[in-house]
């Protein structure tokens, strides 16, 4: 098990973003590919026999969303591509998503080798499999990433303590529970936050998580500590959620300050 970093060992590294996904040979795959280009981001795409992923999601009020989700090329990554793409360039943080790949059954080779890069595994329902599955690399993982519905699922736990407890045994560093408008849960092996939601008008949930964790990379990433960082994190999903559209509301560096402020007051200096 590798020790848990906080801030990166080169910082201009850190301004590189990569992206490694299997996309179809199709228009979407041209699409996503052209947007990834323009916004700067490093693709590293495989091209799959299998169509482009697709996924619908419905925001309905008064319940969780519904997804409908084809995962067409996804199922055609191949995880040696992936292996060999992250031991080539040996980033200093990782984010991953499997659950509906290719790659899923071999989660535990490709993050064995990455000894000195923070991983944080974003859950989701996985599809064909069992969710125990992602019990076989915990132990690999730096922060775990999901709601308390999934997180039940994979730990048999219902209790949040214990869900909590029984993720930092299996070698965890940082549990990130979150639920939306409702705020979010961060527990280490030395302490339990609970982030309140914050006062604003909740229009769609979708992308929050994402942006949670876009947060928390760039305040580890800019040298903050790891409650700070967990902060900017819930600042930049209440941007998200305040718009239609996982990207619609993706705040700036200084209107995340401006907003860090009002919620928790002045940002601590830099550790």
């Amino acid at each position: 098990r590798r020790p848990p970093r906080s801030t990166p060992s080169n910082s201009s590294a850190a301004s590189d973003v990569y992206k490694r996904q299997a996309v179809g040979s199709d228009i979407f795959g041209d699409f996503l590919e052209e947007n990834l280009r323009r916004r700067g981001i490093n693709s590293m795409l495989m091209r799959a026999r299998r169509p482009t992923a697709r996924n619908m999601i419905f925001v309905i009020q008064g319940e969780d969303r519904r997804f409908h989700l084809d995962p067409g090329a996804n199922l055609d990554l191949d995880p040696d591509f992936v292996r060999r793409c992250v031991l080539e360039f040996s980033p200093d943080y990782i984010s991953c998503r499997p659950g509906y790949s290719g790659m899923d059954m071999h989660m535990h080779e490709i993050l064995s080798d990455l000894m000195k890069t923070t991983v944080l595994l974003d859950v989701c329902r996985p599809y064909g499999k069992e969710w125990s599955y992602i019990l076989s690399f915990l132990e690999y993982v730096n922060f775990f990433h999901s709601n308390l519905q999934e997180a039940s699922k994979i730990t048999g736990e219902t209790d949040e303590i214990k869900i909590i407890d029984s993720l930092l045994d299996r070698g965890v560093d940082a549990v990130l529970i979150t639920s939306g408008g409702d705020g979010a849960l961060f527990a280490t092996e030395d302490f339990i936050i609970r982030q309140r939601g914050f006062d604003i008008d909740a229009v769609d949930p979708t992308g929050a998580g994402d942006g949670y964790r876009a947060g928390l990379f760039v305040g580890m990433q800019k040298g903050y500590d790891i409650v700070t960082s967990a902060k900017i994190g819930s600042v930049v999903a209440s941007f998200v959620i305040e718009s239609e559209g996982a990207q619609t509301n993706l705040p700036d560096w200084e209107r995340t300050l401006n907003r860090y402020k009002k919620e928790f007051g002045e940002i601590p200096q830099k550790s």
